[in-house]
Parts: structure tokens; sequence; C-alpha cells
């Protein structure tokens, strides 16, 4: 694909949006509040393969079952909802990524987990 430029705040409008697949674009910019506090129905965010930086702050989308926001450039801390139904979380290939993995993540059958910073 051939997307540019950053993610509109005006995401965080469509409340029911259940799926984001924005993968392998030129997309800049951070994950506006307005989308991570609003989207609370969604259970697909796929942002791999862009540009996008920040810190990844997705507390508040308890339905997330799958994440994939590797191969960005987020930084800083990791902030994912302690009760959300993972069953793939992807963050590798981003710059130095803190925080904790919900322990709750270890219970689930099937879960296919890729966490690792600084670039690997």
């Amino acid at each position: 694909s051939s997307l540019t430029g950053i993610l509109p705040s005006e995401m965080g409008l469509m409340t029911n949006l259940k799926l984001i697949q924005l993968n392998e674009n030129e997309l800049t910019g951070s994950i506006p509040s307005e989308v991570t506090e609003s989207l609370t129905q969604l259970t697909q965010l796929d942002l791999y393969y862009n540009r996008l930086t920040g810190a990844i702050s997705l507390e508040t989308m308890t339905k997330l079952e799958q994440l994939r926001l590797h191969r960005n450039q987020f930084a800083g801390l990791v902030t994912l909802p302690e009760t959300a139904p993972f069953k793939v979380l992807a963050l590798h290939r981003n710059k130095n990524l803190t925080g904790t993995i919900p322990l709750m993540l270890c219970d689930i059958p099937d879960f296919k987990i890729q966490v690792c910073g600084n670039g690997q």
C-alpha cells in the first residue's frame, strides 16, 4: 500500500469499529489518544510495517485479540489491557520498548507473542 501521513484523531469517532488494518504503508507519528481511548470495541489492530513512533498506550482496548505493531519506530512505555483476550501480540522490531506483559497471557492456549526491542 502507499498511504502516507499520520493517523487522524477523527478515527476515534468510529466507536463501533472492530478492525483496523493499515499495515505496510508509510504512516508516521504516534497513535492518537482519541483512537486508543475511544475504540474500545476494537478486536484487531494491524499497523505493522509503518514508521509510527511514540509510546504504546492501549489499556482501554480490552477486546483486542490481535495486536500487530511490529516493524515501526515505537519507543517507551507499552501499556496493554490486563483483561484483553489476546491471541496474537507482535511488538518486535521497534525501538526501546519498556513495560510489562500482562501475566494472564501465560494462561492462553496457542497464544503467539513476539516482543523484542532495539531493532530485534
